[in-house]
């Protein structure tokens, strides 16, 4: 029994499925706008004061932003009845990055 005593059922399934990935999207479009506002803000900070530190920050920004896109386009796919063209994009784009956000 779901908690309001309703039968859990496939619809009901698939109506919190629906209501979680867009809410999912909605996170996903707020990290990205964030990110964004705080790496150009963190950037012009740390050239300002010639801190590469500060500067660092600003591009960690940046790859949080790309991850955060990679998230959207996923999402966006499991929004659209598990269209995978979107997963198959973020995997491409995903791809040639690797190298660069390797640790060490």
């Amino acid at each position: 029994m779901a908690a309001k005593g309703r039968p859990v059922t496939d619809e009901v399934i698939r109506q919190r499925a629906q209501t979680l990935n867009q809410r999912a999207y909605r996170l996903a479009q707020a990290t990205i706008g964030y990110n964004v506002v705080e790496g150009v803000v963190m950037i012009a900070s740390g050239i300002a004061a010639g801190l590469v530190s500060v500067l660092g920050f600003g591009v960690d920004s940046g790859i949080e932003s790309i991850s955060a896109v990679l998230v959207l386009l996923r999402v966006r796919a499991r929004l659209h009845d598990g269209d995978t063209n979107d997963t198959r994009k973020s995997r491409d784009f995903l791809g040639p990055l690797r190298p660069v956000l390797r640790p060490g």
